[in-house]
């Protein structure tokens, strides 16, 4: 017998379950039928036929009964199966048989009254069939046909209206059943299928979640209805940190950590809402670990499991995210709160304040940490910031916040503070701990601090304007020589606008072209020849009339505008230098964002090419400020400038602690001596000690040497006995515009003689003598040239 393909096979025993799964009632259906028509029919039937039909009726039933038990007690190969369906088939036929002849055979020999019983009889067996039959391939058709055929022939037999009425009545009844079973059968084989790819796609799933919850991170966790854990894996075991045979039945809540999470979990799990992604924390094996939720509850419960959903562990991802968090709020170097974390606690204090409660904010900037941080190295700049926050977080209390606001910044919220007495002790105890010396990467380092305080009142604004108002008040007290406190004041307002209104007007100076340069001259102290001028930048404004760099200057450093300024100060200067003799030198001061500048190199070197000017006639002036910052760096840039054959002056000389220093890694040109040692050369000693050492370490290096603020004859005098080759100061001349420089180049440099006339007759006397001594000159020159 050919053995039908796997699908046909499949199909086959799911027809034969079917239909002996609804043989029993089948059978029973038969019997009471079988019994109903015996007693009916004793009365007028022989009882010989009677119980030889019930014993026909007994075999075929006993036939399908004995089918039936094989059939499920039996291993059926699958080339079997047609066989199988055959019989059935048979018993049917023969049951159909047993059924329609009776049914004919009393339909011809009974009362009208008796054949309709037939006929209703019939009509419920044919329907009973169409439910019974439907999975056996053919058993309606087969049953329908037979009963249908025997009952249509009686009723064709006796000819009668009612009977052929009747038959015609059959026959309809009869072909729609049989549709009707092939309409059930195709359903029932389509609902077979379908459960099956169901139940495919289910142990396909089945073996992918166990795969997944075998190789993968995450697991499968299940609750039944009481919210208790049920088939709990080894992945989920390990996850938990708890022996696998104890998580079964253990209420899935009791894993996790007491607070909002776990019970806004308990809330989603008692009202049967679906998680996703929900973060909730437990301890594992003492460690804070995080979870991530997602399921639902199930429609209905399956295997005891009403909630079902994955689980993965995300304390890697929780923990940088609150790396991240703290990072975003808190200084890295040195762990105090940062800018936004200051100001959120500033918005909360500012909402705590009241008319019985006062809080106050500190700004506090770190004396020459620039210097520091350039000369040491930036491993002892941080490590003095370390030192720093400890010592100002020592000085306040707990409840206060420390922040670091940038650099060399730092600001603290005194979040209870009961008078400005207070504020100010506090103040004073962070200056003395950071007026101490602090011993850093082997390094005995010196740092002062600057202090600004604003008291909070109800009422005061927001934030962001507190910290402006306590940045003015810091401004104030570095204004007002550095290492104090200073408290806003109102009019601290009035001066940053005026600030503000100066910078606002010098952008624009250079558009108006407002500015100019004046020139004071640098006289040769042995020839009384006027050797070079040095350029100071004046502002003419428009209603306020001249402005003296001591206004603006700063504040151009402080906004960067001193880069554009600078250029064109050096821009100028060398253009109107081009026009005098060839002896006459210009000088030109450097601030430290200038140097700082990548255009500072090209601006000059684009000047000289287009004035024509040789480079030796152009001198620039550096103070120890700006070598102090970026050391090596400005350094680098000074060659760069001394390889064009530019001179390099050294500004204000003796004013720095590491003067010597620089003349050691640098070769200077010049040194101006600053003014606060020419003032008192004539009446303090060691001013003159000092003078006469600079004079001569400068002659010793090849340097020349300028005393700056020169005013009286004496001090002249005393230049001169001491060698000193240049003079500068209004004992020759003020800063004059280019104008009236005029009678100076036409006098070949010398001074303008009326100048002496405003001299005491003993300063003009002593002057001459300084000027005409033949001695003095001769010892000048036998000085130069040694």
């Amino acid at each position: 017998m050919k053995r039908p393909q796997p699908e046909q096979a499949w199909m086959l025993r799911e027809e034969l379950d079917e239909y002996f799964k609804q043989l029993p009632t089948s059978i029973a259906g038969n019997v009471f039928n079988a019994l109903i028509c015996a007693a009916y029919f004793s009365w007028y039937t022989p009882g010989v036929w009677i119980v030889s039909y019930v014993l026909v009726f007994v075999s075929a039933t006993w036939l399908r009964y004995n089918l039936k038990k094989n059939y499920e007690t039996t291993d059926i190969p699958d080339e079997n199966l047609p066989k199988i369906i055959r019989k059935a088939q048979l018993h049917v036929a023969a049951l159909a048989l047993i059924w329609g002849s009776a049914m004919a055979g009393l339909t011809l020999a009974m009362t009208s009254a008796q054949a309709a019983f037939v006929g209703m009889l019939a009509a419920g067996m044919m329907s009973a069939a169409t439910l019974t039959l439907t999975a056996l391939p053919g058993g309606v058709t087969i049953y329908v046909g037979i009963v249908g055929a025997f009952i249509l022939s009686a009723m064709l037999w006796l000819a009668t209206p009612i009977s052929l009425i009747g038959a015609g009545l059959l026959l309809s009844y009869a072909m729609v059943q049989m549709n009707y079973a092939r309409v059930l059968l195709s359903g029932f084989k389509e609902r077979l299928l379908s459960e099956r790819e169901v139940a495919t796609h289910a142990e396909t799933i089945k073996l992918v979640l166990h795969q997944y919850e075998e190789d993968g991170s995450d697991w499968i966790w299940e609750l039944n209805d009481k919210g208790a854990i049920a088939n709990p894996s080894v992945r989920f075991a390990d996850a938990a940190g708890r022996p696998l045979e104890t998580l079964e039945g253990t209420p899935f809540l009791e894993l996790f950590a007491n607070g909002p999470e776990t019970r806004s979990l308990a809330s989603h799990i008692a009202h049967g809402q679906a998680l996703r992604n929900f973060a909730v924390p437990l301890q594992v094996a003492g460690e804070r670990k995080w979870w991530s939720l997602s399921g639902r509850q199930m429609q209905q419960a399956e295997d005891g499991v009403l909630f079902r959903g994955v689980a993965t562990d995300i304390t890697a991802a929780k923990n940088a995210e609150a790396h991240i968090t703290y990072m975003a709020h808190y200084d890295g170097l040195t762990g105090l709160a940062n800018r936004i974390l200051f100001q959120d606690a500033l918005n909360h204090a500012l909402n705590e304040v009241g008319p019985s409660r006062q809080a106050a904010v500190l700004s506090i900037d770190l004396d020459h940490f620039k210097a520091v941080n350039d000369t040491l190295g930036h491993p002892t700049g941080d490590a003095l910031l370390k030192v720093v926050a400890r010592r100002i977080s020592s000085c306040v209390k707990s409840r206060d916040v420390v922040a670091r606001m940038g650099g060399d910044e730092f600001a603290i919220l005194l979040t209870q503070a009961e008078s400005q007495q207070e504020v100010s002790e506090i103040a004073s105890r962070i200056l003395h701990k950071l007026s101490q010396n602090v011993n850093v990467e082997r390094h005995e380092v010196l740092c002062g601090a600057s202090v600004g305080a604003l008291m909070i009142s109800h009422g005061d604004e927001s934030a962001e304007v507190i910290l402006k108002k306590v940045d003015l008040a810091l401004y104030a007290a570095k204004n007002g020589g550095r290492n104090r406190i200073s408290f806003y004041e109102a009019g601290m307002d009035e001066i940053a606008q005026a600030r503000r209104l100066i910078e606002f007007d010098l952008r624009l100076a250079l558009q108006r072209d407002e500015l100019s340069l004046h020139y004071q001259p640098l006289v040769d102290v042995a020839s009384g020849v006027t050797v070079a001028y040095e350029a100071l930048l004046r502002w003419v404004h428009p209603t306020r009339g001249l402005i003296m760099p001591t206004e603006f200057v700063t504040i151009a450093e402080e906004t960067g505008l001193i880069v554009p300024l600078g250029e064109w100060v050096i821009r100028k200067a060398i253009a109107e230098a081009a026009t005098w003799p060839e002896h006459v030198s210009i000088s030109v001061n450097l601030s430290p964002n200038q140097m700082r500048s990548p255009n500072l190199i090209s601006t000059i070197t684009a000047a000289l090419a287009s004035s024509g000017m040789s480079p030796s006639r152009l001198e620039m002036e550096v103070t120890e400020t700006i070598l102090m910052s970026d050391s090596e760096i400005h350094l680098a840039t000074l060659r760069k400038i001394k390889a064009l054959g530019v001179k390099i002056a050294l500004d204000d000389f003796g004013t720095g602690y590491s003067s010597l220093n620089y003349l050691r890694t640098f070769p200077f040109d010049k040194i101006k001596i600053d003014r606060c040692f020419i003032q008192d050369i004539g009446e303090r000693d060691d001013c003159q000690a000092i003078v006469r050492s600079v004079i001569d370490l400068a002659s010793r290096l090849g340097m020349v040497t300028t005393a700056e603020g020169v005013e009286t004859a004496e001090q002249l005098a005393q230049l001169r006995t001491n060698g000193c080759d240049q003079a500068q100061g209004f004992l020759f001349s003020k800063a004059l515009p280019p104008a009236e420089l005029t009678d100076l180049r036409r006098q070949s440099g010398k001074w303008k003689r009326p100048q002496l006339d405003a001299l005491a007759d003993s300063e003009v006397a002593l002057l001459k003598t300084v000027l005409e001594s033949p001695k003095a000159v001769m010892r000048s020159d036998t000085r130069k040239s040694a």
